[in-house]
């Protein structure tokens, strides 16, 4: 999840991440509290990297956390959360004369559902943030940010099973949205991804699989552009002694449209979106087709490699037939787990008519010190080549580490710090900022 760009990849497996992007993110459910196993559970686990998001999963406001430490086996649990934010450069500008810096304050109330028994499983989470800027104030509001989500995982028979994801946020921190320089104010961003899967298991070791996805979002700014991606996903597998080997095949439409004409900035004229004159200036979309080969393999009992390679079919002539595919190194221990991966892509760039083709490498650890102390380390690289514009590459490094401390089991203390850069050689730009974040949160 590169938090810079608001870039998107629907319909893989999760922010990665993904990244999440963005705010609002689903992370996987690799607990401190989960058993290492035998090497045959650590394979089947693969599957529930999504589902349940109460186990060590946490839901993230720009870092500042939101999700309580307790969630109760079934029924309501309420919430409230505090944090204190430092940031040395919160509008994330690469001009010495624009970089600000500012701490802000924010209450977090939120609610979450939980509903499960022996084959199904469902959880709602709502929340509102309220921020306060200490020396920004007139950023300050009463509702800043706000999520929902709700996922659901549901065994219809013994061989059939569907689940889906619904993830909707809207924040007003464009700093870490979009192209940081060409926004100005902090308009907001309205968010929304829909997923619904199905898994049949027509054999012992064989199963077939369907997913269908969707991922919007809409500025507030008109010199924004709107996106959406979908994406349809089919795919089978085998399961062969200590592997898994499978196909799949991947439609993705990239769909664009502009809020407003590309018109000079001096130029001042009032816009009907739904003016004959305007439909399709400068929109558009694109469909891509991608076919994999997945392979998950138990090198040893606490070792899995996943892996899976592809090709990408459009009528672009410089990504069709593009080399794609993503590699997973992952260690999993009752107390600790560490994660390598890398990721080669075509994704969307959230706010401009543009896409990327994204080169990711990250590493991520998790350490449980004591039965009430954890932490967290991990990094990542990606770099961002456009594909439909002469624009140059850009890069993004991001450093992370953040100690968790549950009091009891009501009340979670957190300390967070990011480290952010982002580079643009082609126009000698470098971008950086630091984050310091404190967090309190209590759950009823």
């Amino acid at each position: 999840m590169f938090e810079v760009f608001r870039f998107k990849k629907v319909g893989v497996s999760w922010r990665t991440r993904l990244v999440l992007l963005l705010s609002c993110v689903l992370f996987s459910s690799h607990s401190a509290g989960s058993s290492g196993g035998s090497g045959r559970e650590l394979l089947e686990d693969i599957e529930l990297d999504r589902i349940p998001i109460n186990r060590r999963g946490v839901l993230d406001i720009s870092n500042r956390l939101i999700l309580p430490p307790l969630v109760k086996e079934q029924g309501v649990t309420f919430r409230i959360g505090g944090n204190i934010e430092y940031g040395d450069n919160i509008f994330f500008r690469d001009n010495e004369s624009e970089i600000e810096s500012d701490t802000l304050f924010s209450i977090t109330p939120g609610v979450h559902f939980l509903h499960k028994d022996n084959l199904n499983q469902t959880d709602l989470d709502l929340t509102f943030e309220a921020v306060e800027y200490g020396s920004n104030s007139e950023l300050s509001d009463t509702i800043s940010n706000a999520s929902f989500l709700a996922v659901g995982s549901y065994r219809i028979s013994h061989k059939t099973s569907l689940e889906f994801i619904e993830q909707y946020s809207l924040t007003s921190d464009l700093s870490t949205q979009v192209i940081p320089g060409l926004v100005t104010e902090l308009d907001q961003i309205e968010a929304n991804y829909i997923e619904f899967g199905a898994a049949h298991q027509y054999t012992n070791t064989d199963k077939l699989t369907a997913a269908i996805a969707s991922d919007i979002a809409n500025y507030d700014d008109d010199s924004l552009v709107d996106t959406t991606t979908f994406d349809l996903n089919l795919g089978w597998n085998t399961k062969k002694s200590k592997s898994i080997y499978g196909a799949e095949y991947r439609a993705r439409l990239f769909d664009f449209r502009p809020r407003a004409p590309r018109l000079p900035e001096d130029v001042d004229v009032d816009f009907d979106p739904e003016d004959p004159q305007f439909a399709g200036s400068d929109g558009g979309s694109e469909l891509t087709h991608a076919v994999y080969l997945t392979q998950e393999k138990l090198l040893t009992p606490l070792w899995l490699w996943e892996g899976k390679i592809g090709a990408l079919f459009s009528e672009d002539v410089v990504t069709d037939g593009d080399i794609i595919g993503e590699a997973k190194l992952r260690y999993r221990e009752y107390d600790e787990w560490l994660t390598f991966s890398f990721s080669r892509d075509y994704i969307i760039g959230g706010g401009f008519e543009a896409v990327y083709l994204s080169q990711a490498i990250s590493a991520e650890y998790f350490k449980q010190v004591e039965a009430n102390t954890s932490f967290t380390v991990s990094s990542s690289f990606n770099k961002l080549v456009p594909r439909n514009f002469d624009q140059g590459e850009l890069r993004v490094i991001k450093g992370e580490a953040s100690v968790n401390y549950f009091v009891d089991k009501k009340t979670l203390l957190r300390v967070n710090i990011e480290t952010l850069r982002q580079e643009t050689p082609g126009f000698s730009n470098t971008t950086k900022a630091n984050t310091l974040t404190f967090s309190i949160v209590y759950s009823i």
